[in-house]
């Protein structure tokens, strides 16, 4: 298909031959053979110029869409650069966390460590500060008991023949184990009765005697000692203390005896 102002002007041609050579039939078909002519070359010549532009339309669309297509690729590569440069800074970023959670790590347990080694030499002084009172300790029993002799080879003082031939009963707690105190009271001579009768001499009250067994001393004329006194009967002149075969104290502290 031709344009429709190219067959016009084909037409037209046409017209203006046939009328130059409408004087004979012999002219008349030459010239209609020449317009023809004239009229297929010029619709040829538009036809090629038709197609040249339609390819040149076809070209720019091409190179529009591979303008676009390259475009899309540029994004696309952006996009992706974009995209591997986020991943790069996260990557920085999670390395840099997980450094700075090591450090943080290593810090407490650097300080964790120094707080136990703290505590450690803490326990260690106290352990050797312990062991050293303990040591002053022994050193000082070891000073005050250092002359005191066992209950079986105390000596009776001549305080101690007061005693002698007496019966003796102890109530209450004592300060000294209640063996030893008869030992201590047999070994002046005295008889220990474990309770009271009209034969009792001396009622020895510790802490906590009952009030029944002092009324009833009393009412049978019993003489009511403290635990002191008879410390200082049975050791007469030399000591009223001593340590008993059991370990205890007997009496309180005072000049060593001889």
């Amino acid at each position: 298909m031709y344009p429709a102002h190219t067959a016009a002007r084909g037409a037209a041609e046409i017209r203006s031959l046939l009328t130059i050579c409408s004087q004979s039939s012999l002219q008349l078909a030459f010239c209609f053979s020449i317009a023809l002519t004239q009229a297929f070359l010029q619709a040829r010549k538009n036809g090629l110029k038709s197609r040249t532009v339609a390819r040149r339309n076809q070209d720019s669309d091409n190179m529009m869409q591979q303008m676009e297509e390259t475009g899309t690729l540029e994004q696309m590569e952006r996009k992706k650069m974009l995209a591997d440069k986020k991943a790069a800074a996260e990557k920085a970023a999670a390395q840099k966390a997980a450094a700075q959670k090591a450090a943080a790590e290593k810090a407490a347990a650097k300080t964790a460590a120094a707080e136990t080694a703290a505590a450690n030499a803490k326990l260690r002084a106290k352990a050797a500060e312990t062991v050293v009172l303990k040591e002053a300790a022994w050193d000082d029993l070891d000073r005050r008991f250092r002359n005191l002799h066992q209950v079986s080879a105390l000596k009776v003082g001549t305080d101690a023949m007061s005693l002698l031939g007496k019966t003796i009963v102890f109530t209450g707690t004592l300060t000294m184990a209640r063996v030893d105190a008869t030992k201590a009271a047999e070994a002046a001579g005295a008889k220990v009765d474990s309770s009271i009768t009209e034969n009792t001499s001396i009622l020895v009250a510790g802490w906590g005697a009952g009030a029944e067994e002092r009324k009833k001393a009393k009412a049978e004329g019993v003489e009511i000692w403290t635990e002191d006194q008879f410390v200082a009967a049975v050791g007469g002149r030399g000591c009223a203390i001593a340590i008993t075969s059991t370990g205890s104290l007997l009496g309180v502290p005072c000049v060593c005896m001889e």
